[in-house]
């Protein structure tokens, strides 16, 4: 018995040993020196465990399906590779669908151009049940009925973490849909998305139990009498929701609404002026020195973890936060909620 115990154990190993060296990487370059000049096909030519290594450019893509674990990295990060979605609105124009993988990342991306129908769901990705690691990206100028960014459903759920999700437009959750999913959302900056109905920064509904940390939601719009900001519909015990700054979202008053009406204050959760480098307007989303998002002016229960996607890259003689003030502010502000009618 002990003979076929360790059969059966080198037999394991050298399978996976050798899974490990039938891992490919496809390297996607315009100039024609790599293995195909388009993302769409080296990640529809790789197979498990493969990573696809984009170099820079503008590629101008199909909706990209992934269903398998797979890599896809890019090797100089979103500001120099751009995928750009091509194609007239239908149920399937998002520019990258995910679904029912494991282990499988998109890494260092600027993802733009979805255009969904009315009835779809996630102009820029749509994640389902998978665990996808959503990292290092500029996610921006998509539109989908539901989540014009990112649209996040099933279990098990992505990790979206350090992205910028900027411009993006829906119906309802502009930045971020989650539905029942429990995803986890850590140090993003969703800001100047938009929706023509409800939740124009991130919005929770369903079965879901997301942990969401570290988060800057700012700039975000929806009409009159709905919320700006963050919307939860799910019991707020089912939430992880820590130190995230949720700030002058339009209508003025709507940054969190439902069931997280009252987080302000309670586990470094704040809404303040994160002290963005750039003026209104300028799509400059760099910290401040001084800024109560910053690693060394965090609330001391962030641990100085940053808050948002971008760090300090500016100096300014602005007085430096402290916890203390963030407070008072928020003690003066108030919840910053107002009733309306009742958002879907």
């Amino acid at each position: 018995m002990q003979r076929i115990k360790l059969i059966f154990l080198i037999a394991a190993t050298a399978l996976c040993c050798f899974s490990e060296v039938l891992a490919k990487t496809w390297y996607v370059r315009q100039d024609g020196t790599g293995d195909t000049r388009s993302i769409k096909t080296g990640v529809d030519g790789a197979g498990p465990g493969d990573t696809v290594l984009v170099a820079p450019g503008l590629y101008y893509e199909g909706t990209i399906y992934i269903d398998k674990s797979v890599h896809v990295i890019s090797e100089a990060g979103p500001e120099q590779t751009i995928i750009n979605h091509v194609g007239s609105p239908s149920t399937e124009e998002h520019v990258i669908q995910v679904e029912n993988t494991t282990d499988c990342s998109i890494i260092g991306f600027t993802i733009q151009g979805g255009d969904c129908d009315l009835a779809s769901r996630g102009g820029g990705l749509i994640i389902g049940q998978s665990n996808v690691l959503v990292m290092n990206n500029k996610i921006q100028e998509n539109w989908c009925a539901n989540g014009g960014g990112i649209f996040v459903r099933g279990n098990p759920a992505p990790s979206v973490i350090n992205n910028l999700i900027f411009a993006n437009g829906a119906f309802v959750g502009g930045g971020i849909l989650i539905a029942d999913s429990s995803p986890i959302i850590m140090n993003n900056t969703v800001v100047a998305n938009s929706v023509s109905v409800n939740a124009g920064g991130i919005r929770i509904m369903g079965d879901s139990k997301p942990i969401i940390k570290y988060n800057l939601v700012c700039y975000n719009a929806a009409p009159t009498d709905y919320y700006g900001g963050v919307y939860c519909s799910v019991d707020v015990d089912s939430l992880v929701f820590e130190c995230n700054n949720i700030w002058s979202n339009w209508p003025s008053g709507t940054d969190y609404g439902g069931t997280i009406a009252d987080l302000i204050g309670i586990d470094g959760n704040m809404s303040v002026d994160p002290l963005f480098c750039g003026v209104y307007g300028s799509d400059n989303y760099y910290l401040q020195q001084g800024s109560p998002c910053a690693e060394a002016n965090v609330p001391s229960c962030c641990n100085g973890i940053r808050i948002g996607y971008y760090p300090v890259n500016c100096t300014t003689s602005i007085e430096q936060s402290t916890w203390g003030k963030i407070k008072s502010s928020m003690k003066e502000r108030g919840s910053g909620n107002e009733e309306g009618s009742s958002p879907p």
